[in-house]
């Protein structure tokens, strides 16, 4: 059906050439650009079985996240920290990244003292945009 570069160099000569050598580069040139320019969510492993609220909304800004497990540990970037451990990476991403907010999200059985203990680290660290997270249930 189609000849190659090679076989019409031979002498044939009575017919058009597809060379897709070019269209080949062109792709794998798209592919690296996208992969490039791509971001990759990390999210936590951490399972936390969320509140429920019916008034709860989703945000879509670049936001740090932080767990909270039923026994109260606390969870960031999926490695388990204490509050001034929290501080310190909420202080560092305000600055290299350009944190916007924190959402925290809290297992159902965390006790209210701790969760107001985490979102006052938070805010202690330069974070006044902190949000909780919780599954909308249906009115």
């Amino acid at each position: 059906m189609f000849r190659s570069v090679q076989n019409d160099q031979e002498g044939s000569g009575d017919g058009p050439v597809v060379d897709i050598a070019s269209l080949i580069d062109v792709v794998f040139i798209l592919l690296i650009f996208f992969l490039v320019t791509s971001t990759f969510v990390k999210d936590t492993v951490l399972e936390v079985r969320r509140a429920q609220a019916s008034s709860a909304t989703s945000t879509q800004r670049v936001s740090m996240r932080v767990s909270i497990t039923a026994a109260g540990h606390v969870f960031t970037e999926g490695v388990e920290v204490d509050l001034e451990e929290l501080g310190r990476r909420v202080e560092r991403s305000i600055v290299r990244d350009e944190l916007r907010s924190v959402v925290v999200i809290p297992d159902r059985d965390v006790p209210a003292g701790r969760l107001v203990e985490v979102m006052d680290r938070v805010r202690a660290a330069g974070m006044y945009d902190i949000a909780v997270a919780a599954e909308r249930w249906p009115r």
